[in-house]
């Protein structure tokens, strides 16, 4: 019950502090009169007390228990051998039920989340602004690479979280998974792809927020029920005040039958085209494309539009143009990402061609693209095979042979260092690699490493491309149509409408592109959506991600404490160099060129944190063996301070005269009962000479008598 009472709590200050609502949010504080206590620290120090409740509450939540650490609680009987132990605050937040918790719960989250989104709108319809033209006016552009265009709204520091709580609320409670999928799947996607789009190359939030938002967003387009709530057109009222203009369609001010999937699939294509290729978010967009394209109207007698626009169709043209050429199909990445988009082609014609009338109109008309696309394989492939037989064929040149003749053994030493560290370099990238692939969905059949494996090595392109079957559907579905509708291309723009009409309804389309098309894109299959799979390597990027941000903010809090000092370098900028030439002693050095940027360490790292004498580690640590030197001179005089007696006396007198250390206790620890015993008056504020001397003459005293 305490357990319960306490996650409540915590989820409790996380929804009220996300609040627009500067009254009710808990975050501002009016100062009384008789209060030395200030608004600006009260506010500093209740956002330092929810966003540890937050970063708390997240990591609690999204902790997996390991399964090779619970079996001791089977051993000592604490729990049956039956029974399986269970993260507490997944199962307490999966049993929350109640629809209005649940919307109490959504709309907290989101009204922090799209903030940024309400301060672009309200910037832009302020009258009183004269700064207008720092928005980005384009539908299409966004920062530039490596820095952050300033017109765009700050982000909240709890982003990363509440996205993060958001997506594991989805996963642990059946009851929340089914009211976002019902009602607001489809203007989340909007917003995550808003924070894609226009917060993707910077810097901070790039590997967090953005990552996270990218396989977010591809776990929800793999449901079947989050993209058929996309075929849901745009309200006029949504679409004019809660979307600013340079995320807007610019060929659409106020849309009349715009879809949800319209809208992402023109936004999406449009990065794609626009922007250079991006090892870590491209691909997602790929995905993200071929989970929406082909989506079947899910009751055949609803009304209202389910196709996919004519702008969106074009926009998958350009891409698929884009990609056709020949510098792009070098790639093997960029192949298996172009070949992702024309199996959603092919999808799409196979599994609904009703509701891909559009699209199919669009590739009829636009042969000439994908007949281009299959010119430069064919031709990727020849000149590939030329290559090699030039290579080949190609004596080594004289110069070769006469620099490894006459090299000597030094520079074979040089050459071989180098090609190790070339072989690290190369191991490391390759480390990268395997890591960046883990994280991608399983892939489809014949796209994977062991189907790729057991192609021959010498087989052309046009044959071992995981794109080439679904080409050729594609270009026989064409010569299909072409043969239903004959003069195809004179037709005028007056009888578009009769032409989609027409591909609709063509007599057993189905039956007739199943006498050319595999199993594989038959509707008798079923079709396997990209989904982002739960790994142990996935698992820990997501666990390290969040570990990530919480241990930004520890610094970043530091920081802000810490930003009066002097001595804080990092905040105050003020390093020695800079403070001797202020004061005239200025020298100049000459400094390397840097190709590479250095580590630089933050002082804040050796600052202690909320979690110091905790038992929540975020990493492992071993402790170092300290290797001590062979002669250790400081053990070694201490013992000859303490024991001068044992070590110096005679045998004679080790047996008359006791040393301290026989009775387990050192000399300062004696007492006058002790040193009676032992005929020795204990040494505390005699030096390490005399006391030599007088135990001398102590002996040889007792001797005479």
């Amino acid at each position: 019950m305490k357990a319960l009472t306490f996650i409540c709590s915590l989820l409790n200050v996380v929804c009220r502090s996300c609040k627009t609502d500067d009254q009710n949010n808990g975050l501002s504080y009016a100062t009384a009169s008789n209060s030395n206590y200030s608004s600006t620290n009260f506010f500093v120090l209740r956002r330092t007390f929810v966003t540890y409740t937050l970063q708390l509450l997240t990591v609690m939540l999204v902790y997996p228990l390991p399964p090779n650490d619970l079996s001791f609680l089977h051993k000592l009987n604490m729990l049956p051998t039956d029974e399986r132990p269970h993260n507490m605050v997944r199962l307490y937040l999966g049993r929350l039920h109640k629809e209005s918790e649940l919307t109490m719960i959504y709309t907290s989250i989101m009204s922090l989340l799209t903030r940024p989104i309400e301060e672009a709108v309200e910037k832009e319809t302020n009258p009183f602004n004269v700064i207008k033209t720092n928005f980005v006016t384009s539908p299409t552009s966004t920062a530039v690479h490596g820095t952050q265009n300033n017109s765009f709204p700050a982000l909240s520091s709890w982003s990363t979280e509440l996205v993060a709580l958001l997506w594991d609320l989805i996963q642990c409670n059946k009851h929340f998974k089914a009211f976002v999928y019902s009602k607001k799947a489809h203007e989340l996607m909007v917003t995550l792809l808003y924070y894609i789009k226009y917060y993707r190359h910077n810097e901070l939030w790039r590997p967090s927020l953005i990552r996270i938002s990218c396989f977010f967003m591809l776990y929800l387009t793999s449901d079947g029920t989050v993209t058929s709530k996309l075929l849901a057109p745009f309200s006029t009222n949504y679409y004019s005040h809660k979307i600013p203009n340079f995320y807007k369609l610019s060929n659409q001010t106020v849309p009349s039958n715009l879809t949800y999937r319209d809208f992402l699939v023109i936004q999406i294509s449009n990065m794609i085209v626009q922007d250079e290729f991006d090892i870590m978010i491209s691909p997602n967009l790929y995905e993200f494309l071929y989970n929406i394209i082909p989506v079947k109207t899910p009751d055949p007698t609803t009304k209202g539009k389910t196709y996919l626009s004519y702008h969106a169709g074009l926009a998958v043209l350009n891409v698929i143009n884009m990609m056709s050429k020949p510098g792009a199909l070098k790639d093997p990445l960029r192949l298996d990402l172009l070949a992702l988009l024309i199996r959603s082609i092919a999808h799409a014609i196979c599994r609904c061609h009703k509701e891909s009338r559009t699209l199919l109109f669009l590739i009829v008309k636009h042969e000439r693209v994908l007949l281009n696309l299959m010119n430069s394989i064919q031709s990727t492939t020849l000149d590939n095979e030329e290559q090699e037989a030039n290579s080949s064929e190609d004596p080594p040149s004289m110069e070769r042979v006469v620099s490894n003749r006459n090299s000597p053994q030094l520079d074979n030493l040089d050459q071989s260092e180098h090609v190790t560290d070339a072989d690290e370099k190369l191991k490391d990238e390759e480390e990268v690699d395997e890591f960046q692939k883990s994280l991608r969905p399983n892939p489809l059949i014949g796209m994977s490493l062991k189907a790729k494996s057991k192609l021959p090595v010498d087989a052309p392109l046009s044959t071992t491309w995981a794109g080439h079957r679904a080409l050729l559907i594609i270009l026989r579905s064409i010569n299909l149509v072409r043969k239903e509708i004959p003069r195809f291309d004179d037709i005028p723009k007056t009888e578009i409408i009769e032409v989609l009409l027409k591909i609709e309804n063509i007599n057993n389309f189905e039956g007739k592109v199943a006498r050319f098309a595999t199993s594989e894109f038959l509707p008798k299959t079923k079709f396997d959506n990209l989904r982002f799979t739960w790994s142990s390597i996935s698992l820990g990027w997501y666990e390290s991600t969040i570990w990530g941000i919480i241990f930004y903010e520890n610094v970043s809090s530091y920081r802000e404490a810490t930003s009066s000092s002097w001595f804080n370098k990092r905040s105050s900028t003020i390093s020695l160099k800079s403070v001797a030439s202020s004061w005239g002693f200025n020298w100049k050095s000459p400094s390397p060129e840097k190709s590479e940027p250095l580590f630089e360490l933050d002082v804040t790292i050796l600052q202690l944190g909320i979690w110091n004498g905790t038992a929540i580690k975020l990493f492992k640590i071993k402790k170092p063996v300290v290797e001590k030197p062979l002669v250790d001179m400081t053990s070694l005089m201490k013992r000859f301070r303490l024991n001068s007696t044992s070590s110096i006396a005679t045998a004679e007198s080790k047996t008359s005269i006791s040393s301290p250390r026989l009775n387990g206790q050192s000399p300062n620890q004696l007492t006058p009962i002790n040193s009676r015993q032992s005929f020795a008056t204990p040494r505390n504020s005699v030096s390490h000479r005399d006391s030599v001397h007088l135990n001398l003459s102590r002996q040889s005293s007792f001797q005479n008598l």
